[in-house]
């Protein structure tokens, strides 16, 4: 697998110096349960690394990032809000609708 590194409010695989592979979040608040939550807004994987379950690996990445943080998701991104939805054991860091 790839190595995922942390950025500026995303997580990217560096391929020669460019990032092959991103997912970024913005922060949006506190939730009625006082959480913080980050709105996960974008998910982007080169052609080269498609197929390889990277974009996966990105979300579940943001989800670690979630629970160490103490932090709620909130999916905007399609690809995010898909496999989070086909992940039950990504869903315990979703913001409360």
């Amino acid at each position: 697998m790839v190595d995922i590194l942390p950025g500026e409010n995303e997580y990217y695989v560096d391929q020669d110096g460019e990032k092959a592979a991103t997912i970024s979040f913005i922060p949006r608040g506190k939730d009625s349960e006082g959480y913080e939550i980050i709105d996960v807004d974008h998910t982007f994987v080169s052609d080269q690394l498609k197929g390889n379950g990277v974009g996966v690996a990105l979300v579940q990445r943001v989800v670690e990032h979630a629970r160490e943080n103490n932090l709620r998701i909130v999916p905007s991104c399609p690809f995010a809000d898909s496999t989070i939805s086909k992940h039950p054991e990504f869903q315990d860091v979703l913001a409360k609708q």
